[in-house]
């Protein structure tokens, strides 16, 4: 299947590597990358890799892909259907009281919500006064913000009728003011890897609870959390979030980067860590990588040169809508001459940051 390439068959077998392929072959193949817009077959995209990497790394390269950790369609759908009848357990919930008890707002404006009350077939979901017009929850909040400043202005006019404030705010607002009425706040998000952005969702949103004096539960469904992630969480609003659920927890075990050596579990031996590491400094400091634009903005908020993803994440994570910037590079990055098998796809490009999360 490699033929061409620098492998030993003492160090496959040893990393159990044939076997491990297999099953992130076969996963892709049943789940495909990308909605399939990737049409190269997996091993031919893992071939096409290897050949630009120098000979000494390629069996090392070869053990990381192995050790994807790919999630399906299916298992995405299968943990949303697990965050749903969780929620409800866990707050004796009837799935016809969800919509009048639960706010909810994605972090990302990935149409998560509409896919999560389609496939827990949430009664309600389609009304316009169940669920917030605004779903993404940056946006919400600026928006309930707006609403607040309105307000100041509105009651300091003393000609301004409340059947005319009534048209401004259903005009302005689509009726979304009465939601933060709610018991329960839901923040979903497919993945939350760095921290980064579900610690800044989440600030946000006390500060709108704070603003409006309310004080509801503070729930977040996440599809995907790290151990860095969740200790982000806890430590920054350990009084302020009710509950946190995941369906999928990577520890640190699950990561590779210049500090992960004595944790990393995902090789037999050290030597293939290292080879790893010396495979992402490679990579890092060719001159395309080094000097892509599109990386530009990553990397300044990262604060480092990416070698390792997004905020030194180390992660071998790929889903299958996308790979996030927090795996390794050798995964997701591509240029004129190396393409990785799971090629990122970027959402915004320049002035803006796009990780995921």
């Amino acid at each position: 299947m490699f033929k061409g390439l620098k492998l030993y068959p003492s160090f496959l077998e040893e990393e159990n590597i044939v076997a491990k392929l297999q099953l992130v072959v076969q996963l892709e193949k049943n789940s495909p990358y990308a909605k399939g817009t990737v049409f190269d077959p997996l091993v031919e995209r893992m071939l096409r890799a290897l050949r630009v990497i120098p000979l000494d790394f390629q069996q090392y390269v070869l053990a990381l892909f192995a050790n994807t950790l790919y999630c399906t369609e299916q298992f995405s759908t299968s943990i949303m259907l697990h965050l749903y009848s969780s929620f409800l357990y866990e707050f004796n919930l009837k799935q016809e009281e969800f919509a009048d008890n639960c706010l909810v707002l994605e972090v990302d404006p990935t149409g998560m919500i509409n896919e999560f009350l389609r496939l827990n077939k949430v009664q309600g979901r389609l009304d316009k006064k169940s669920f917030p017009r605004e779903q993404q929850l940056d946006s919400f909040v600026k928006k309930m913000i707006l609403r607040n400043d309105l307000d100041l202005y509105l009651s300091n006019r003393e000609n301004t009728d409340k059947e005319t404030i009534d048209q401004i705010y259903d005009k302005a607002f689509s009726n979304d003011s009465h939601q933060l009425d709610k018991n329960y706040w839901v923040v979903l998000s497919d993945n939350a890897l760095s921290g980064t952005s579900i610690c800044t969702a989440v600030n946000r949103l006390c500060d709108l609870a704070k603003t409006f004096n309310k004080n509801p539960k503070i729930i977040i469904l996440i599809r995907t959390l790290t151990k860095q992630a969740l200790n982000e969480l806890t430590t920054q609003f350990r009084d302020k979030i009710t509950d946190i659920k995941y369906g999928l927890l990577l520890k640190e075990d699950y990561t590779i980067n210049s500090s992960s050596i004595e944790k990393c579990k995902l090789f037999k031996n050290k030597e293939t860590f290292e080879g790893v590491i010396n495979a992402s400094n490679w990579l890092a400091e060719t001159t395309a990588f080094a000097n892509d634009p599109i990386l530009d903005d990553h990397k300044r908020c990262s604060d480092d040169d990416l070698r390792f993803g997004f905020k030194k994440c180390g992660l071998t994570f790929v889903s299958a809508e996308n790979c996030p910037s927090n795996s390794l590079p050798l995964l997701w990055y591509k240029n004129d001459d190396y393409i990785a098998p799971f090629p990122r796809v970027l959402s915004r490009i320049g002035g803006k940051i796009d990780v995921q999360n």
